[in-house]
């Protein structure tokens, strides 16, 4: 609501007289609404992407450490057979 007053604050030379203030509140605001979903839908698209790449860093960063565990196992595992 505070952001529409401002906003009607800063373009009260630009409201004419012949139009309706109430219709050009519901407008103003509306659009606020709008902008502020888009912006929301932005963050939301942003913030999946980053935990998504995020989550498959981890998952490359685990998968290279329990390979070169499963490596060193094997190469102990051989190491430790008899000669024949």
């Amino acid at each position: 609501m505070q952001e529409v007053f401002i906003k009607t604050w800063e373009k009260r030379e630009q409201i004419g007289l012949e139009q309706s203030f109430t219709s050009y509140l519901f407008k103003i605001s509306k659009h606020m609404v709008y902008s502020a979903l888009r912006k929301e839908n932005v963050e939301k698209k942003l913030k999946d992407y980053l935990s998504f790449i995020g989550t498959e860093i981890y998952t490359h960063v685990e998968e290279a450490l329990a390979y070169k565990q499963s490596e060193i196992f094997v190469l102990e595992s051989i190491e430790k057979l008899p000669p024949q």
